[in-house]
């Protein structure tokens, strides 16, 4: 089964203007299903904002009202449902096919898809209602309910918060689950993309370091304890962070390379960078990448140091956040802007940054030596990053923050050989 994504709020809230930045950030070839019958005139209105708000996202628009079931799609494809609520409509009123059957048509969809990603109305109540109308919304709300069990991440647009004396705990366990869920393929359970908890997520995003870095320390002692090979170990764990991230800032940072490689305008490169087409420079350097930290890791089995580096992975993503929340988007859209666009920026750039002072404290406590130049390359990476991006983007986007994650925690395995060489 594909990753799926429930887009949820009242009407006019910005679901479909929120799930179409969510395509931009993905790869692969793009199907747009319009389940609205064009019946009045305000159906129309609907009809035409939807289609200018996609017209440069590279859709191939499928109408179908009704059903999903013959529905032939690439299995790599990305697909937008819009939405679920016509959808039932549609099929309650004219075909009498109930809430249970349309539910289990969407999943059958989204097991023949890379991703989909469906748009509903939420929030609706019986009250006020009887009848046929009245059906409708107990039959919505059914639907919307059985949801989040099965879905990768669940957003709630225009949503109020929750209240009660456990709030503050529940909205950090809340934030880690976005954070984690977005942001690796490690299964934590699924929590409503709200406001409040969206607001914050940006500053649990190194608690996925945490995953990396244990399991790097985790892989270290196990060889050391079964006596593996230096390269047994560099493979695996030059493998490791893609494995635990599912790729994501690898993906960034392979698009970021063909747009800086292709010497092109800023628009342009801009418009490479939502290209779901590999290049041959992305490619290439991927290898390189790879290969790179391949030898650094079996120098670092060699010389003992890998516990010692194990907390950069926290470091990277804080330095990593916060350029996210202090440098201008590039795109005002897309993932990375829907993802930090109800920060609280202040809060968010203190949590950040005491979360680095103490990975830092950390690193240097292990090994001062190591320590200290792995916490040198890392400022370098920073410098290099925000000068770059400012220069060649005009500002960050979600591929650059890939970019740059890949290139700090490349650039503190340097020095962490470096320090190493003076132990």
């Amino acid at each position: 089964m594909g990753k799926t994504i429930l887009i949820a709020g009242p009407n006019s809230s910005g679901k479909s203007a929120f799930a179409e930045s969510l395509v931009q950030e993905t790869d692969g070839p793009r199907y747009y299903i319009a389940t609205m019958r064009c019946q009045t005139e305000e159906n129309r209105r609907r009809i035409e904002k939807h289609r200018r708000q996609r017209a440069d996202l590279g859709f191939v628009t499928v109408e179908e009202p009704y059903s999903l079931n013959d529905l032939d799609l690439p299995a790599d494809s990305v697909v937008l449902l819009e939405d679920v609520s016509n959808l039932l409509a549609n099929n309650m009123f004219e075909k009498d096919i109930g809430p249970s059957q349309v539910l289990e048509d969407i999943l059958a969809l989204s097991r023949r898809c890379g991703t989909l990603i469906a748009v509903t109305i939420s929030g609706l109540s019986e009250e006020g209602y009887d009848g046929e109308t009245a059906g409708y919304i107990r039959a919505l709300n059914e639907v919307n309910g059985n949801w989040p069990r099965l879905l990768a991440a669940w957003r709630r647009c225009g949503a109020a918060g929750r209240s009660g004396p456990k709030e503050g705990a529940m909205l950090l366990l809340e934030s880690i689950g976005v954070a984690v869920s977005t942001y690796s393929i490690i299964p934590v359970p699924q929590f409503p993309w709200t406001e409040r908890n969206t607001r914050y997520a940006i500053c649990c995003f190194p608690v996925v370091g945490i995953f990396c870095g244990g399991g790097l320390a985790l892989w270290y002692w196990l060889c050391r304890w079964m006596g593996g090979s230096g390269v047994l170990f560099a493979a695996a764990a030059a493998c490791l962070p893609l494995l635990i991230t599912g790729g994501i800032h690898m993906d960034g940072f392979m698009d970021t390379v063909d747009a800086l490689a292709s010497h092109q305008s800023r628009e342009r490169k801009l418009e490479i960078l939502k290209d779901s087409a590999c290049g041959a420079f992305a490619v290439l350097y991927c290898v390189v990448y790879l290969l790179l930290s391949f030898a650094l890791y079996y120098e670092g089995y060699a010389a003992g140091w890998i516990y010692a580096f194990a907390p950069a992975f926290v470091l990277s993503r804080c330095l990593s956040g916060l350029c996210a929340v202090t440098m201008p988007n590039a795109r005002q859209a897309g993932m990375l802007c829907a993802f930090t666009a109800g920060v609280e920026r202040k809060r968010a750039v203190a949590a950040l940054a005491l979360v680095l002072l103490a990975d830092g404290a950390l690193l240097l406590f292990l090994s001062p030596v190591v320590g200290g130049a792995v916490l040198a390359c890392a400022l370098a990476s920073v410098l290099y990053y925000r000068r770059m991006a400012m220069g060649e983007f005009g500002g960050v986007t979600g591929d650059t923050s890939g970019f740059f994650l890949q290139i700090c925690e490349l650039a503190m395995l340097a020095g962490a050989w470096i320090g190493g060489r003076f132990l």
